[in-house]
């Protein structure tokens, strides 16, 4: 039994609604969480989502000049009241929007080299705004486009009698507390207690293993999903365990890191810095601000969505690319002839490399945790927008695949066992290696938000288990053990009569631990209090340690951070439930029950329970 000592009426925790669970079977939007670089919308009426043809993704966007795209960038531009002036397309190459705001999100997020936190921060306190505020902004924004896009598809009539569930899809590699703020953003932007979260690989795994499972997917095959976005790079290794219904399980924990689409074009500047000089360049930017939107709008769209350089035989071909820069006067020492600056391949290439290199040494990194526990993965699926390319995909193929056409049929043509069942010996063969199948959906860009559709229309977890990323424990007075606890630690209980060890941690989860959907993780709590009370604060927290401290001591150096608070009301407990004894120090009550904690797809929940029965929900507060 534990046990901790709280003052008369402990501080209490404004509500934070809880969101259900239950499915709603008519119009079910999902859009992708507002990345660092672009976010979409998908939806469809009904139970059809479950057919992954019927999925609707919004491509017409506001400001985008006729033109189509499956997703919209996201950035926002306020005027100096802070109302959001344009937004996505809307913005114009002269404004200077806010962008990579969901960074701000996640305190332990690291920032793009080309990122000022600093400046960001500033230029959001200009306009009265948090990064929370902001990004509920961008969301009311994309909000209010997908229902004027699904009120020109359906009748008023029909849509007046509809009710809609929205899935919101966040990085598995967010914190927990930015997964929370993200919840929170879109609660203030209008989707209400219906909101789902979904993580982006999970939800890209669901639309891939759906789309691809009648010919190449079997119970048993173990996949790495590389979901390489605009920004960041996530990686969850699944084994299927059946196709109808879908059902997965995480294998080994995800990893993942800063990594993905937007690299490049910030490689593609910094080659042109260095080609036209410093000076020369700004001089650029400055003066000729639509010359080098123009520029970078064409790498962008023709030189990076389509740079596949790798020829059969694994040389890179020899070939120019014509950058136009209108307005910009000719100038043969910089390479500017006739509006153009023409690139080498190898240029090209070079920008390419450091990004590439980072997503092999991440998928290697994945595979060597599969290995270690004697998986051995039968495929690579890409998705995202950086997961399009075809220069990465065969970079991987010639990685970690077959040169040749990845059909994972051996020499007679029939499928080879799968790996999973076979005895995994200190190194992987060759035939091993080259039975790997990597798949490139043609969906890739939006497997995300038509994987949350399908997460959403299913009404239940496609996932049975999932990897701890964390340690998660609490922090109780135990029972005291010569030799195990420190003797500082060391005090009387004079309600039980026996020594306890302060400040002990109790860890409910452990790093790597598997954790199965929709069971949840108890732990028994105990709280004395002394006169009135009202609510019971027991303070949650996380440590990516490999080895867990057993206790807590605080201060900044601590490798213990606090997760959220997790607020009980005793004041709502019958009194039968409760203890009463005469101690040395006078009349006590004492209060045992167990807290309920649950790892889902996109966020932490918690209940509390009486002799094992759920009495009521936990208010948790993010730090």
């Amino acid at each position: 039994m534990s046990v901790g000592e709280i003052p008369a009426g402990g501080p209490s925790i404004d509500k934070l609604d809880h969101y259900s669970t239950k499915i709603i079977p008519r119009i079910t939007p999902s859009r992708s969480h507002a990345g660092s670089t672009f976010s979409g919308v998908a939806f469809v009426y009904g139970t059809s989502g479950q057919d992954p043809d019927n999925i609707h993704v919004i491509k017409s966007w506001s400001g985008s000049r006729n033109l189509t795209s499956d997703k919209v960038p996201t950035q926002l531009l306020y005027d100096d009241n802070g109302t959001v002036k344009k937004w996505g397309y809307e913005i114009e190459p002269t404004d200077t929007p806010l962008r990579c705001i969901k960074l701000l999100l996640d305190h332990c997020q690291t920032f793009l080299s080309w990122v000022s936190k600093h400046e960001l921060l500033q230029a959001l306190t200009k306009v009265k705004k948090t990064a929370t505020t902001a990004i509920a902004d961008y969301l009311t924004q994309i909000l209010d486009f997908a229902k004027k896009d699904i009120e020109e598809k359906y009748t008023e009539s029909m849509l007046s009698t509809t009710p809609i569930k929205y899935v919101l899809t966040v990085p598995a590699v967010w914190s927990d507390t930015a997964k929370q703020a993200t919840l929170k953003a879109a609660t203030m932007a209008g989707m209400g207690k219906t909101v789902h979260l979904v993580s982006e690989p999970e939800a890209a795994a669901v639309h891939a293993l759906s789309t691809i499972k009648q010919k190449d997917v079997h119970v048993g095959d173990t996949f790495i999903v590389c979901d390489a976005g605009g920004g960041t790079l996530d990686l969850i290794t699944y084994e299927v365990q059946s196709l109808t219904p879908l059902c997965f399980r995480e294998v080994v924990p995800g990893t993942g890191g800063l990594c993905g689409a937007a690299f490049p074009n910030y490689g593609f500047e910094a080659l042109m810095r260095e080609r036209l000089g410093f000076t020369f360049f700004e001089g650029i930017v400055q003066r000729r601000p639509k010359s080098w939107s123009t520029a970078l709008e064409y790498f962008e769209s023709y030189i990076k969505r389509n740079f596949d350089p790798v020829q059969e035989n694994g040389v890179l071909e020899k070939r120019s690319f014509s950058v136009p820069f209108p307005d910009v006067a000719d100038n043969r020492e910089k390479g500017i002839d006739c509006g153009f600056l023409s690139l080498s391949t190898s240029e090209v290439a070079s920008i390419f490399r450091p990004v590439i290199d980072g997503v092999l040494q991440h998928l290697q990194d994945q595979m060597d945790k599969c290995t270690g526990i004697g998986k051995i993965p039968d495929g690579m699926i890409l998705v995202g927008g950086f997961g399009q390319s075809r220069y990465l995909f065969k970079r991987i193929k010639s990685r970690f695949a077959d040169d040749a056409k990845c059909t994972g049929k051996n020499s007679q043509g029939t499928k080879s066992p799968s790996r999973s069942h076979r005895t995994l010996t200190a190194s992987i063969s060759n035939v091993d290696k080259k039975a790997l199948l990597v798949l490139q959906p043609p969906t890739a860009w939006t497997a995300v938000q038509r994987g949350a559709v399908l997460r959403g229309v299913s009404g239940h977890d496609l996932v049975s288990s999932r990897k701890a990323r964390h340690h998660y424990g609490i922090r109780l007075n135990v029972f005291f053990e010569e030799g195990v606890h420190p003797a500082s630690s060391k005090y009387w209980d004079d309600y039980d009569q026996v020594y306890r060890a302060r400040d002990q941690m109790v860890w409910m989860v452990h790093k790597g631990d598997t954790v199965i959907s929709n069971s949840p993780i108890l732990e028994n709590v105990c709280v004395t209090v002394t006169s009135t009370f009202s609510n019971n604060i027991t303070n949650l927290f996380y440590c990516d340690d490999d080895e867990a401290p057993s206790q807590y001591t605080g201060g900044s150096s601590s490798d213990i951070l606090l997760l959220c608070s997790l607020s009980v009301n005793l004041g709502e407990i019958s009194p039968r439930f409760w203890s009463d004894k005469v101690t040395a120090s006078g009349k006590k009550k004492r209060l045992c029950y167990q807290i309920g904690f649950f790892m889902q797809s996109g966020r932490l929940s918690f209940d509390y329970r009486l002799e094992s029965v759920i009495y009521g929900s936990v208010d948790a507060k993010f730090e």
